[in-house]
């Protein structure tokens, strides 16, 4: 009688370099990120944050496994069988085979937030070290990701693009402007307690970085008006929209002369020229008067407004700005999309707060990668997955190095000419053996 073979087990001690000797792996593009990752020090980070792990299977490799399905573009972690008798994920991860979805999900629950906040606070001091983050505007924004179960003990929050509440984990990201790397994030934020999310990723920063953010753009329902005038005694610079109502837009009701025309620069949009005017304005709570700026021709029936304590910024390079954020905040809707950070299940689930940190990791290779790669500097992880990245490897374990040969693309010579592929690096997981790089 015939019977399904059983699926061998992730065991870090079964794990011999030398066992895998020469063979094909759908996951070629995962090894052009390995020099970044090593570089950058993920599994200084890991043993920093305290992670736990077991005798079979490590912290860093239970974090490298589920950055090999980030990096991939892995829906789901139940989708991790589709690649689990990949060797090619298993050598990237430093393990026999990969953890099958049960022990990957299982070992998300074990992390605290406390540990989170170890690797946030090493991957900020990295990449600030390595000017990938700049610090000198960051765009703020909170994203719903909604449960897909029958049962959650989770609060409702209103979900953007379905345009409804709903239960659902709110997640707080906070992005880079200069670089658009997301340089910070919050998946464990209560409903009663998000309009004080500003105010902790402030004194975050201060702790992290010795000074406080100098400029901050977000949306109104981000926060209160509380929180505004606490941000203006600080002096952090800070623009946000504001909700419109009927008395607020008949204020607006102004002749066309009292309208500045403008175009709107570096940015690809269908509504590039619009029209702008700005008042002074005082709000209850807040001390110090503010400016407001209305803006037609934003693709909206009624003026968009926002506010601002920056006083010295022309009204012109402040209505630029915030139509560049309008911008990014499609780029962080992609990403979400690419790393799958909406995929909540309620059979096989991975702790949201680890999984965004993840995303960011994640998010921050892909944003070195396109730095590097003439044309693409701007474009999102899924193009560059799938013109760089989605392809086949032959990999031969010889003596000292791990050879990888990638199976060649018609995207490959600007990758050969951004000198990625001459990046060798030890890879302390791998015996300190070499990786080479190469296009077949």
């Amino acid at each position: 009688m015939l019977k399904p073979e059983s699926a061998a087990v992730a065991d870090v001690r079964q794990f011999n370099v030398d066992s895998f000797g020469s063979f094909e792996t759908e996951g070629g593009g995962l090894f052009v990120f390995m020099p970044a990752i090593v570089n950058l020090g993920l599994h200084k980070w890991v043993k920093k944050a305290g992670l736990p792990g077991s005798k079979m299977i490590p912290p860093l490799q239970s974090i490298l496994s589920m950055l090999a399905l980030k990096l991939t573009g892995t829906e789901r972690l139940s989708h991790v069988m589709d690649v689990c008798d990949d060797p090619g994920f298993a050598l990237f991860s430093g393990l026999n085979v990969l953890p099958k979805a049960t022990a990957l999900s299982t070992y998300s629950y074990r992390i605290r937030r406390e540990m989170t906040l170890s690797l946030l606070t090493s991957y900020v001091k990295t990449l600030q070290k390595n000017e990938m983050i700049r610090g000198e505007s960051f765009n703020l924004d909170f994203h719903a990701i909604p449960q897909r179960g029958e049962e959650a003990v989770l609060e409702k929050h209103y979900v953007s693009k379905r345009s409804r509440s709903e239960r659902a984990v709110q997640v707080f990201l906070v992005q880079d402007v200069d670089t658009r790397v997301l340089c910070y994030s919050n998946a464990n934020v209560r409903r009663a307690d998000q309009a004080e999310e500003i105010l902790r990723f402030v004194d975050y920063w201060k702790e992290t970085r010795g000074k406080l953010p100098p400029h901050l753009v977000f949306d109104s329902q981000l926060t209160t008006h509380d929180v505004l005038d606490v941000l203006d005694e600080k002096e952090i610079k800070f623009v946000t929209l504001r909700r419109r109502y009927p008395a607020l837009m008949k204020g607006l009701d102004l002749p066309n002369g009292a309208w500045k025309r403008m175009t709107l620069h570096g940015a690809s949009r269908r509504f590039r020229h619009v029209h702008f005017t700005e008042s002074t304005v005082t709000l209850k709570k807040v001390k110090h008067p503010l400016r407001q700026i209305a803006v037609k021709g934003l693709g909206h029936d009624e003026p968009t407004i926002f506010i601002t304590n920056d006083h010295e910024i022309k009204g012109s390079d402040l209505v630029d700005r915030y139509a560049r954020r309008m911008i990014i905040e499609n780029g962080i809707a992609e990403n979400v999309n690419f790393f799958h950070m909406d995929a909540l299940t309620s059979s096989v689930a991975l702790q949201v707060d680890l999984d965004v940190m993840l995303t960011l990791i994640a998010n921050a290779l892909y944003r070195q990668l396109a730095t590097r790669l003439q044309g693409f500097e701007a474009a999102q992880p899924k193009k560059l997955f799938r013109s760089f990245l989605n392809m086949p490897a032959r990999v031969t374990i010889e003596e000292r190095e791990v050879h990888v040969q990638l199976r060649r693309c018609a995207h490959h010579p600007i990758l050969l000419a951004s000198g990625v592929l001459d990046e060798q690096v030890v890879v302390p997981w791998w015996g300190n053996r070499t990786l080479r790089l190469e296009i077949r």
